[in-house]
């Protein structure tokens, strides 16, 4: 079971949101001569923000959950550029290179031996496509090395500091309740939240929406959990302030749920 979503999302990460143009009312003809003289017109300035190059991996692998999360590190640290990598607080393991930021999430999916391990990787310049290949590919074909630390490389704050946080929710829920209807929820949540929200690409493992929107990119997802049984819901905010992402992706996640449940 494996699956892929590749986007590019252009983002408004910092900057004011520019107000709506008020229409004018109705005002009295001028004439001629009350008229200003006409002002040549002023370029208008790019807006502010970035393009982010996100994409989502997701594939079983055997092994206990601590040996695959330490797969998950020697994925990351076998980039190119690459910087480092250890095993979260959350179990989640993230790391990074000069120029995308990778988090790998391991779900047990018992009675099977393994686990679905999402990979995500988010990035500011073109190549974060290329890099959440290579991390899956490792996952998915490399041989297990049991010398693997728990923390790889060494911290880089000049690196660290300019790259995007990913934050992540994720819960498992029926499977008939989700299929149909998953994709028109996530779509509805993100746009009553100010994105602009759209259904992610044709998959046959992958549903959900993705938008943009100051501060915040948002994916929401379902991709199929324990075969017949469950189905994963996974959100992931991206932004430049993590905290912030991770509420962002528990309120979303909350939201979708809720419409599909309650």
């Amino acid at each position: 079971m494996t699956g892929c979503l590749h986007l590019l999302a252009a983002l408004t990460l910092t900057g004011p949101v520019p107000a709506a143009p008020v229409p004018p009312g109705p005002s009295p003809p001028l004439s001629p001569a009350s008229l200003p003289a006409p002002v040549p017109p002023t370029p208008a300035a790019p807006p502010a923000g970035v393009n982010i190059s996100w994409n989502l991996e997701f594939g079983h692998i055997s092994g206990t959950p601590d040996e695959c999360r330490l797969k998950a590190v020697a994925a990351i640290a076998a980039q190119d550029r690459f910087r480092f990598a250890e095993i979260g607080p959350d179990g989640a393991v993230w790391g990074y290179t000069d120029t995308c930021r990778i988090k790998v999430i391991a779900v047990v999916t018992p009675p099977h031996d393994g686990a679905v391990m999402y990979v995500m990787v988010v990035s500011r310049e073109p190549g974060a496509e290329r890099v959440g290949l290579a991390v899956h590919d490792h996952l998915m074909k490399a041989p297990r090395d049991p010398k693997t630390p728990e923390r790889a490389g060494t911290r880089a704050p000049d690196v660290e500091k300019n790259l995007l946080h990913i934050a992540w929710h994720l819960e498992a829920r029926a499977v008939n309740r989700l299929s149909r209807h998953f994709g028109s929820a996530a779509e509805l949540v993100l746009d009553k939240r100010g994105y602009t929200a759209r259904p992610t690409p044709a998959s046959p493992t992958i549903s959900g929406a993705f938008g943009g929107r100051e501060g915040h990119f948002t994916l929401a997802v379902a991709t199929p959990g324990v075969p017949g049984i469950s189905t994963n819901v996974l959100v992931a905010s991206v932004g430049v302030d993590g905290e912030a992402a991770a509420r962002e992706a528990k309120t979303v996640c909350t939201a979708i749920l809720k419409i599909l449940f309650d």
